[in-house]
């Protein structure tokens, strides 16, 4: 999906940058989140709505934006993950327009899935390329557009560091911030640390430039010790 030239990087080096220059950390407080989701789901609902709209919503604050894609995390608990296996299934057989119809079956359960936003962008971007013009390079835009908001939220959860890991719903988080927020696609080595996802880059980039790069992987390690009956 990397060779696909129809969709643009420019957003998405603008917003790598941002969240490796910025200076300020909103660490996630589950508790807190689980405390809103449960006394007012219309408002995280209300929340992911405008995350995920279109056109960027310029009034919604850093504390809103995390409240709305780890809330939404909180709402669907994975509920839409069988449907990605067959989104991807698909767009690897070449068939985009299933691709594209799967990934928005997804985003309609959640929808700040980023791993969905970026297929949908790409799959659109497929069926241009083979001659299928139902869809719109517009509309590829505003999928991906959608999928560097999303990992907007993450972005502020930490820096990568030990001291302060990004913040992840689920493992696909982490693959779709380094590879589309912060342009990293090398590494070496990934382990679990604790509750901590970490990564050995083999090369960085012009946003990140240290030599591993830390997530929180609690939330992805709740849901599955939650699969498995806690064990």
């Amino acid at each position: 999906m990397r060779t696909k030239t129809l969709i643009l990087s420019l957003l998405l080096l603008f917003c790598g940058f941002a969240a490796y220059a910025q200076q300020e950390i909103f660490p996630v407080d589950w508790k807190e989140i689980r405390s809103i989701v449960k006394k007012d789901p219309e408002r995280v609902r209300e929340l992911v709505r405008r995350l995920s709209a279109p056109e960027r919503d310029t009034t919604l604050t850093v504390q809103e934006k995390i409240v709305a894609f780890f809330g939404q995390s909180l709402l669907t608990n994975d509920s839409e993950e069988p449907k990605v296996h067959d989104m991807y299934e698909a767009y690897r057989a070449g068939r985009y327009a299933e691709a594209l119809a799967l990934a928005e079956e997804v985003l309609a359960i959640n929808p700040v899935h980023a791993e969905a936003l970026f297929m949908a962008a790409y799959a659109i971007a497929g069926m241009l390329e083979s001659g299928d013009e139902s869809r719109t390079r517009d509309e590829g835009q505003l999928f991906y557009n959608r999928g560097i908001r999303a990992l907007g939220a993450i972005a502020w959860t930490g820096n990568g560091s030990e001291e302060h890991p990004f913040c992840v719903t689920k493992v696909s988080d982490e693959y779709c911030f380094m590879r589309y927020y912060l342009e990293l696609w090398r590494y070496d080595a990934q382990r679990l640390v604790g509750t901590c996802d970490v990564f050995d880059l083999t090369e960085g980039s012009e946003y990140y430039t240290a030599p591993q790069i830390w997530f929180d992987a609690s939330r992805p390690l709740e849901i599955t010790s939650a699969l498995f009956g806690g064990k």
